[in-house]
């Protein structure tokens, strides 16, 4: 992402539910000096996991009393010409060797229409976290999903995982979101000049420019 001053851990494991990150997160708050944190919840809470408004906002009060708390939207391969014509055009006129197709899912106009509700339900479930909260939200909706029917699949390679071509253009939204609000905290931090010690097990030489960043 490019935000001087901190350094960027990622916590992210495929498959893990947001319950264990934010278990993780507790455990080392009182000895990391976290400035920030950036949630994406990912997608498998999403269809059937709990999707409750007052389930994820318990668990995005977890992480609120860092300086600097963000949430990403979840983006996806979708189109609106998806929800009636499907996948099928898609499937049988293009090669698509290079796309997984989900197993259980046959990615027909009725699949996807549900699919896209239940997207479209968690995405105001965030933004309206966000503005009662006033935390930072992250939409890298308008980058990464298709802008017409002949773009599905080439921004992703799944329904919801994007390509590596991707990367950097998605770094660059968080940026511009991150880095104001990263810049004010480092200023404010600064400011407090806050003497830090290295906690027991931690070599005090590992402790720079007031942050300890043991492995996650």
């Amino acid at each position: 992402m490019g935000l001087s001053g901190v350094q960027v851990l990622n916590a992210a494991i495929e498959g893990m539910p947001l319950e264990y990150n934010a278990q993780r997160f507790l455990d080392l708050k009182d000895r990391v000096n976290f400035l920030g944190v950036v949630v994406h919840p990912g997608f498998h809470n999403l269809i059937y996991g709990n999707n409750s408004p007052k389930f994820w906002a318990q668990l995005f009060d977890v992480f609120r009393d860092v300086p600097v708390f963000a949430i990403c939207n979840l983006a996806a391969d979708l189109h609106p010409d998806c929800e009636t014509r499907g996948y099928g055009e898609i499937i049988e006129e293009r090669d698509v060797s290079d796309y997984l197709f989900w197993p259980g899912i046959n990615f027909s106009p009725e699949s996807i229409r549900n699919f896209a509700g239940h997207l479209e339900y968690f995405n105001n479930l965030i933004a309206e976290y966000c503005q009662f909260r006033g935390c930072l939200r992250i939409d890298m909706r308008e980058i990464l999903m298709p802008k017409s029917y002949e773009e599905v699949t080439t921004r992703f390679h799944d329904l919801i995982h994007p390509r590596a071509s991707e990367y950097q253009a998605m770094g660059a939204v968080a940026r511009q979101v991150l880095g104001p609000a990263v810049a004010g905290a480092l200023v404010r931090a600064n400011a407090r000049k806050r003497v830090l010690t290295a906690p027991a097990g931690i070599p005090a030489a590992e402790v720079q420019s007031g942050s300890i960043y043991p492995l996650w």
